[in-house]
């Protein structure tokens, strides 16, 4: 079988939709499948981090130029009609079987939309952000539906969603926008999680020092000055509460400069970003992993792929973000440790597996079963390999 991918990001750029891209095309490699990505060139803009992590063999990849603000379009647009020609071409010539074209950026779903006039092959289109919504109100990603774009943009997604073959999306909460924004048949659409990229052979071991580690791209919407205000104010009634950040990002050195200015430098370890085998070693003797988005309407829909990365260390994970949001539900349903809504909340939480370690034993033996199973990022890529073979 032969696959036309279109993932905006892919290694070395590092991001969340890029380790996804990378993954899926490894399993795809893995089990005899031929895909032809096209993809971002790697100077894809400001705020772009860039890794160590390399291309993966027996993936052909084509990178395309993206531009749009300094025209008058929003970023990227100005790639549309080189992504709709590099996929027309490439799946006419290598006669692939399946296109799949992901969110974000939207520019892929649109290209794909146009790219689908001109071959007539099944499609899947994956939304891992929505772009539009039902509620404007607070979005500071996507488009306003009150917009030109925004009318022009639901009239596609609107036609998408319902001639499509398959629609894959991250997270239930993504499905359940989809389908009040759109009336179509919603047994095609399939939820597909991120997946646990690497899961312990055993829960990992306890350490003398009490540390919580965030691993991943550091944002100014991490939440990430509660949980250091939290850890100052434990530490001030003498309990010997550590940091660790796993990572780069824009909001990097205004974090460090924050821990300096609180006065827990000595208790805090920053660590640029390091490859996936390697995080074992640096992660070994965490308590708790700390997974944070703002409440905002915008992130409502998030789960960020750490989380699952989190559970495969086999530890608990503290989380914070939208009350009843995609994150909540999750960390509640599965059991995967403590959902706040606040700092004293995370404080809370904190003291209490301060005070308790078998329940960091036991929460963390669950979380580690889970990223075994259900939420391996192997059975999560097999659901995508498997509907391939459906629509085929």
């Amino acid at each position: 079988m032969k696959v036309l991918l279109n993932y905006s990001d892919f290694p070395p750029v590092i991001n969340g939709g890029s380790i996804r891209a990378e993954h899926l095309c490894r399993f795809l490699v893995k089990n005899n499948v031929v895909p032809y990505l096209v993809t971002s060139h790697l100077k894809v803009g400001k705020g772009t981090m860039l890794s160590n992590r390399k291309e993966v063999d027996g993936v052909n990849v084509s990178r395309i130029k993206t531009f749009g603000s300094k025209i008058g379009l929003p970023p990227g647009y100005g790639g549309i009609p080189f992504f709709t020609l590099k996929n027309i071409q490439t799946a006419k010539k290598e006669k692939v079987d399946i296109m799949h074209f992901s969110t974000p950026s939207e520019i892929c779903w649109l290209a794909g939309y146009y790219t689908r006039k001109f071959v007539k092959k099944p499609c899947v289109f994956e939304m891992r952000d929505p772009w539009l919504r039902q509620d404007d109100k607070g979005i500071k990603k996507g488009v306003s539906r009150k917009s030109l774009l925004g009318k022009l943009s639901y009239k596609i997604e609107d036609e998408i969603c319902r001639n499509a073959e398959a629609i894959v999306v991250t997270n239930p909460s993504i499905k359940e926008e989809l389908l009040k924004l759109h009336k179509f048949d919603g047994g095609k659409v399939n939820v597909v999680y991120n997946g646990a990229g690497y899961a312990s052979n055993k829960s990992i071991i306890e350490g003398e020092k009490f540390i919580i580690t965030y691993f991943g791209m550091i944002y100014g919407s991490r939440v990430l000055e509660e949980l250091i205000n939290v850890c100052s104010r434990l530490n001030k009634e003498k309990h010997n509460v550590c940091l660790q950040f796993i990572g780069d990002g824009p909001a990097r050195d205004e974090i460090k400069s924050y821990v300096e200015s609180i006065g827990l430098k000595e208790k805090t370890r920053f660590v640029s970003t390091v490859k996936e085998e390697e995080l074992e070693k640096i992660c070994r003797n965490t308590s708790l992993f700390y997974v944070g988005l703002q409440d905002t309407p915008s992130l409502k829909y998030a789960l960020p792929s750490k989380i699952f990365d989190a559970m495969g260390f086999g530890k608990p994970v503290i989380a914070t973000g939208a009350e009843n949001g995609e994150l909540h539900q999750f960390v509640k349903n599965n059991k995967i440790g403590d959902f706040c809504k606040n700092e004293d909340e995370i404080y809370e939480s904190i003291l209490g597996y301060y005070n308790n370690k078998k329940k960091i034993k036991t929460t963390g033996e669950h979380c580690l079963k889970l990223a075994k199973t259900t939420f391996s990022r192997e059975s999560q890529n097999k659901k995508i390999l498997e509907l391939y073979g459906e629509i085929a």
